[in-house]
């Protein structure tokens, strides 16, 4: 995988499985670190856990150790140009469903945000930056598209019961608003996979295709000064 030093993975624990972090996630747990590095999904190391929300934070903080800064190399991400010197900040969210006797007041997914850096010329964080943007406005739309489902139902069947003398017609109109709505989603969830093909990849291949979810990619940077963000010149895309 570009961009990740293998050896990584054979490096000593920081810490021990008793020894936790602040929050009581484990800081090195290696059953799950074989797992992570095999692109398993968030839910998949929940047995390791005794919370999927330990299992989530210990995925975010995994990913965001084994993709870090110290970790890239020189070879562009996404086209490949060796001797690449700038980088970029990809943000991502990890999410996994409690297990079925977890109790929780709030929502059904436990999600965990984490960054990763990775080597990128200008060209392409530019494109990937364009493509994750239009990713996130597609997102938006589906998911709010159930509430709009159900709104235009509403409307719908009170237009109809305003247009009872009108009965021929109903059968009609009835399968017609039902295929209108499920193709508007057939056709923003095509979208949205033509959409993601434009990000690269490498960069799609360091996460499971499930579960973990590109946000946005930022902070275009010069990999020998971390810290410093260059500014795109006028006609780029803007942060």
């Amino acid at each position: 995988m570009s961009g990740f030093d293998a050896s990584f993975t054979d490096a000593a624990p920081v810490l021990g499985y008793a020894t936790p972090d602040a929050d009581g996630v484990p800081e090195w747990v290696a059953e799950a670190e074989k797992l992570i590095e095999a692109r398993a999904e968030p839910n998949k190391i929940r047995h390791l856990f005794y919370r999927t929300e330990d299992a989530v934070k210990y995925y975010a903080r995994s990913q965001a150790r084994r993709f870090s800064i110290a970790n890239t190399t020189d070879e562009c991400i996404g086209c490949g140009e060796p001797h690449c010197t700038t980088a970029c900040n990809a943000r991502w969210v990890a999410q996994a469903r409690p297990r079925t006797l977890e109790f929780r007041l709030s929502g059904d997914w436990i999600r965990a945000g984490f960054t990763t850096s990775h080597t990128i010329c200008r060209r392409c964080f530019e494109s990937t930056q364009r493509s994750t943007r239009v990713v996130q406005k597609v997102r938006a739309v589906l998911a709010v598209t159930p509430l709009m489902i159900w709104v235009g139902w509403l409307l719908f069947s009170r237009m109809m019961r305003a247009l009872r003398g009108w009965r021929g017609n109903i059968d009609h109109w009835v399968p017609r608003v039902f295929l209108l709505y499920f193709g508007l989603i057939l056709i923003a969830t095509g979208a949205l996979k033509l959409i993601n093909r434009a990000v690269p990849r490498r960069l799609r291949a360091l996460m499971p295709k499930r579960r973990v979810i590109l946000v946005g990619v930022d902070n275009f940077f010069d990999r020998s000064q971390p810290q410093s963000v260059l500014s795109l010149e006028v006609g780029d895309v803007k942060r």
